[in-house]
């Protein structure tokens, strides 16, 4: 106790072996300046480059997205967990006629069973 007071007060303390202890901060370098996360910043170019592209890379996807999507809108993470769990076709081109397609399946299903 006395030794971690004698730390905080700026006090030097010499231990059992002779070596001499001092205040922490006299020491340690200065702090890390927050920075802005590259790694992030470069996974959220690099996702809404792929989704500009025809054909999306449905590996890679997965390995931008593991990290989590949150930081972004939600038009984009409704759009990348439809590509993730194949509700889309990983070819933007037959979006929309996979999704007439499953919508009038799901009408027939509807009147058929309610």
């Amino acid at each position: 106790m006395n030794k971690l007071i004698s730390i905080f007060k700026g006090k030097r303390k010499s231990d059992p072996n002779g070596a001499e202890e001092r205040k922490g901060s006299d020491m340690d370098p200065p702090p890390a300046i927050p920075q802005t996360n590259c790694i992030e910043t470069k996974r959220e170019a690099e996702l809404d480059g792929m989704l500009d592209e025809q054909l999306i890379d449905l590996t890679e996807l997965k390995k931008l997205s593991w990290f989590g999507l949150a930081k972004r809108s939600p038009k984009v993470r409704a759009k990348v967990w439809k590509i993730l769990l194949e509700y889309y076709p990983v070819n933007q081109e037959m979006w929309d006629e996979s999704l007439s397609r499953k919508r009038s399946e799901y009408l027939e299903l509807a009147t058929e069973h309610f």
